[in-house]
């Protein structure tokens, strides 16, 4: 299976420790954010950038209570934990791992300040620490195309899922504008050009079924025109125009796969 894998100044592959480092001293989303970190403006700030940009989340989620309407959701790669705690709210018996220490903290601190019960520590996606057929969801939003082995990761997915279970992963796609723009600029993804994300993939339609080739059912949607680095343009461009191009052309492959 051929897919876009882009290292940025260090050519050597990179491990899982290098993945490790890198987001914990570039915790995701906390760049956007100019409240104090972990007060309750920082809660609300970071939530209310999240999902101006990431407007298909909250949909997406959603969706998710229609075709599981409880049960056990684990969350892979937690970011500033805004996700996590819509998962709790949701009702969802939830657990959430993630690589670093720096985003544990940020989601721990989230859910004590809302009062929301989950279970939060870290952990490696190619190798998750719970026995075979635990969870009923398993949800992970731009984060297994960052490690080294991403079908490993896949593959765990697919153990720690019960039968008939669902998985709903987002990848970077390839064929989106987004993707265009950074290569035509010689961009980086996520990072900056001094310390860049050591590991970053992009994948078609076609390459990310492969990756979910064990599954009995995946059905994958494309979506979200622009990236957060494309400032006031998301503001300019109206709302039905970005959902319409971003149909087609869009940064993210929103994957829903039955076990």
């Amino acid at each position: 299976m051929f897919f876009l894998q882009i290292h940025w100044g260090n050519h050597r592959m990179a491990t899982v420790k290098d993945v490790h480092d890198f987001w914990n001293r570039n915790l995701c989303g906390d760049e956007y954010t100019e409240s104090q970190y972990l007060s309750i403006e920082y809660f609300e700030e970071s939530k209310g950038i999240r999902y101006r940009y990431h407007y298909h989340i909250p949909r997406e989620l959603g969706k998710l209570k229609d075709i599981k309407k409880n049960g056990k959701a684990l969350e892979i790669g937690l970011g500033l934990g805004v996700d996590t705690q819509v998962l709790c709210e949701l009702g969802y018996e939830v657990t959430g791992v993630d690589l670093t220490e720096k985003s544990v903290e940020a989601t721990s601190a989230r859910l004590a300040f809302y009062g929301l019960p989950a279970t939060i520590m870290v952990g490696n996606a190619e190798a998750l620490g719970f026995d075979d057929e635990t969870f009923d969801i398993v949800y992970s939003f731009g984060v297994l195309h960052h490690t080294p082995d991403t079908q490993k990761a896949v593959n765990e997915v697919y153990r720690v899922l019960k039968k008939g279970g669902v998985a709903l992963i987002m990848l970077y796609h390839r064929h989106a504008l987004n993707y265009l723009a950074h290569l035509v600029t010689f961009t980086q993804f996520d990072g900056r050009r001094e310390d860049p994300c050591p590991v970053e993939r992009a994948y078609s339609r076609q390459e990310a079924r492969q990756l979910f080739k064990d599954y009995s059912r995946t059905e994958i949607s494309v979506d979200y025109l622009f990236g957060t680095g494309w400032g006031r343009i998301n503001y300019f461009v109206p709302m039905g125009i970005k959902k319409l191009l971003g149909k087609y052309m869009g940064w993210h492959l929103m994957i829903k796969a039955v076990k």
